[in-house]
């Protein structure tokens, strides 16, 4: 998708060592270097957004007597879980709609 004056973000080269540049679409040239690591081939230009506030943020302080962890009905973006060790159970449920299924209670939970 091109930026609104135009250009759009590729990974080019003239030699042997791939870049981030940008490609002006009205002249067909590639102008100005986004970012070029002269030790990296650099492909595949994604856009970067700012990362949003957490709405809220879950504190969960692991004993010796227990290691689960449940994150539940939390946005999918925002959840992020780390600091314990793999052998522990951790189980996270997002809060998604799949669309063109049924939503709950499930025919096994219904009365």
């Amino acid at each position: 998708h091109p930026k609104p004056d135009g250009r759009l973000m590729v990974s080019a080269t003239e030699r042997s060592d791939f870049g981030i540049y940008f490609f002006c679409t009205d002249k067909g040239t590639v102008s100005e270097v986004v970012y070029d690591d002269p030790e990296w081939n650099d492909h595949q230009p994604q856009p970067v957004y700012p990362r949003y506030k957490p709405r809220w943020i879950n504190s969960f302080t692991a004993g010796a007597e227990f290691g689960v962890t449940t994150v539940t009905y939390q946005p999918f973006d925002q959840v992020r879980v780390e600091g314990y060790p793999h052998s522990w159970s951790t189980t996270i449920c997002f809060d998604t709609t799949l669309t063109n299924l049924p939503i709950g209670p499930y025919p096994h939970q219904r009365a």
